[in-house]
């Protein structure tokens, strides 16, 4: 499932996952979901790239789909995400982008009708579904032995979504998550296609934030080892230690302190984002920024969102008040 992906972060279904695949690969698998929640919710990354593989006969020809991890046919995936929305609104979106991307993505590739890239477009839903204010682009490459994917977080309005769509201007958003396109041979990369739908874009690099989720490794094992033992209310409070230390860390707040008890006794953050609430459970989100400001790190010179409170630059790593001290120069 690709819009939803940072959904699957809810415990229940991730704890379901056990009967669908050997124990380490589960493992992995948990360890990859956690991941991707962070980068979504938390980090709140531009621009994110991962993979499918194609699953081929003997003969060469693309007979599947897979979750690089789990093995798992991806049209399996965006089923389960049908049976398993949490609200009539959610469950429409699910079954918009099950149809999407069985009818117009997974069966040309399987036929081979197929340009080399797809571009297909999630604006968000309702803010009481959880939803931000930014759509999201998924930027499909069918190369020889997998499918390239790359999300980036579009502000360019409804209006151009539909027009780069070829989309009716009353077309809601559920038609959008129904209408991928593939587009013509003469792209070079998912750059070209962004600069093709939003002409003005700058910084077109993915985010590298592998020091932070480095740092988050432990508490992720928590998560896991808890629902390795089928453990869903200690699962639970992982992760509401695994989201408090991750937002503090990000904010520069954690203060050194690694002790698990002390994020579990703060109050529990909460999280919303393009693919709505994480788990199901949050209400709100506190940490979105102010939409369309940035400043650039004095360091690596990468844009961060302003007016979040962010002290620690999640690209390389700076801590402002070190920078401060070592330069005499005030950060933003």
């Amino acid at each position: 499932m690709i819009e939803r992906k940072p959904q699957a972060f809810d415990l229940t279904n991730l704890l379901l996952a056990k009967t669908r695949m050997p124990h380490e690969c589960w493992r992995e698998y948990v360890d990859t979901q956690a991941k991707y929640f962070t980068r979504e919710y938390i980090l709140e990354e531009n621009i994110t790239k991962y993979r499918y593989n194609l699953k081929k006969d003997q003969s060469g020809s693309v007979i599947g789909i897979l979750d690089p991890v789990s093995g798992e046919d991806i049209l399996e995936t965006f089923k389960r995400g049908v049976e398993l929305a949490p609200s009539q609104a959610l469950r429409e979106r699910a079954q918009a982008e099950f149809e999407g991307f069985s009818e117009k993505i997974y069966k040309p590739i399987l036929s081979k009708g197929h340009e080399r890239f797809f571009t297909w477009i999630s604006e968000p839903g309702r803010r009481e579904d959880g939803f931000f204010d930014h759509s999201f682009t998924f930027i499909g490459e069918v190369t020889g032995e997998s499918l390239e994917m790359v999300a980036f977080k579009n502000w360019i309005g409804a209006k151009r979504n539909r027009e780069f769509l070829g989309l009716d201007k009353n077309s809601t958003a559920v038609d959008l998550l129904k209408n991928p396109i593939f587009l013509s041979s003469d792209l070079n990369s998912y750059r070209d296609v962004i600069r093709s739908l939003d002409p003005s874009r700058g910084d077109l690099s993915p985010d590298n934030n592998m020091w932070f989720l480095q740092a988050l490794e432990p508490f992720r094992e928590d998560i896991i080892n808890s629902l390795e033992v089928n453990n869903l209310y200690g699962a639970q409070i992982a992760r509401r230690v695994h989201n408090n230390y991750a937002l503090a860390l990000l904010r520069g707040d954690d203060q050194g302190i690694l002790e698990k008890t002390y994020w579990e006794s703060q109050p529990e953050v909460l999280l919303s984002g393009s693919c709505g609430f994480s788990g199901g459970e949050s209400v709100a989100s506190t940490y979105s920024g102010i939409e369309g400001k940035y400043f650039n790190c004095p360091r690596c010179e990468r844009k961060l969102p302003y007016g979040r409170g962010i002290v620690v630059c999640i690209y390389c790593g700076l801590y402002k008040g070190n920078y401060q001290k070592e330069t005499g120069q005030k950060c933003v």
